[in-house]
């Protein structure tokens, strides 16, 4: 079994992940696949997260904007591998691998930032990725508005 919230394995059995404390109930996905949209949140608390900007049939106050990002390095072994795989084509297992680790974990630090706050959701959340100056490096980002659902 792998963490949700970091990717990390996680012994069978287990409540939590031994690496980042998440919550490892009901968690049978494997590193990589983990869904944005149902993270496993810090010390269990999920958060709804949106992409769009709004939360239909409620109310909010906005209290910011919240970011979170991750830069990744290849190895050098998957690198020889991605090599041998752009001259006959297909997927790079490796590299979709490192993007899926680096969005989960911005993902996972936007939403501690939007915790920080005392928010309840993030809407208008947005990925944008990039390649650093540095050869083999790629950096995910994602931020969008931290709010507070208002009762009515």
């Amino acid at each position: 079994m792998f963490c949700q919230n970091c990717g990390g394995k996680i012994n069978d059995g287990s409540v939590f992940c031994p690496n980042c404390g998440a919550r490892a109930e009901g968690n049978s996905q494997t590193a990589g696949q983990a869904s944005p949209e149902q993270p496993a949140g810090q010390k269990g608390a999920s958060m709804l997260l949106l992409n769009i900007d709004h939360i239909p049939d409620k109310k909010v106050r906005a209290l910011g904007l919240v970011k979170g990002n991750s830069a990744q390095s290849r190895n050098a072994g998957k690198d020889l591998m991605a090599g041998f795989k752009n001259m006959v084509g297909g997927e790079i297992a490796g590299y979709t691998e490192m993007t899926s680790t680096a969005r989960q974990i911005a993902l996972t630090r936007m939403q501690e930032e939007a915790r920080g706050l005392g928010a309840d959701a993030v809407i208008n959340i947005r990925y944008d990725s990039a390649s650093l100056a540095v050869q083999g490096i790629a950096e995910v980002m994602v931020y969008g508005t931290a709010v507070k659902i208002v009762e009515e």
